[in-house]
């Protein structure tokens, strides 16, 4: 289940998963519970920003910060990405 709101450029995702989703590729649930997680965690990370994102040649110049939180318990795993002004498909 996946959750988001936009406030300006602010983006604010939200996602919750679970042991017993069907998913379409069985690879998928593999690889997110092959291992048995507990806690907390974040992580940062860079994403291409809104200015000037036709001209791939400037990307570097117009990285944006993604932050991410999350938990992870024994059947669900929840977290949020929280980015401004970041490119989005």
């Amino acid at each position: 289940m996946v959750g988001s709101i936009k406030i300006g450029n602010l983006n604010i995702r939200g996602t919750l998963r679970h042991r017993f989703e069907k998913e379409d590729h069985p690879l998928d649930n593999y690889a997110m519970w092959s291992k048995w997680d507990i806690g907390l965690w974040a992580r940062r990370s860079k994403a291409v920003g809104k200015k000037n994102f036709k001209n791939p040649n400037e990307w570097r110049d117009h990285l944006r910060s993604v932050y991410t939180v999350g938990i992870n318990l024994l059947i669900v795993k929840m977290w949020i990405d929280i980015d401004r002004g970041v490119m989005h498909f």
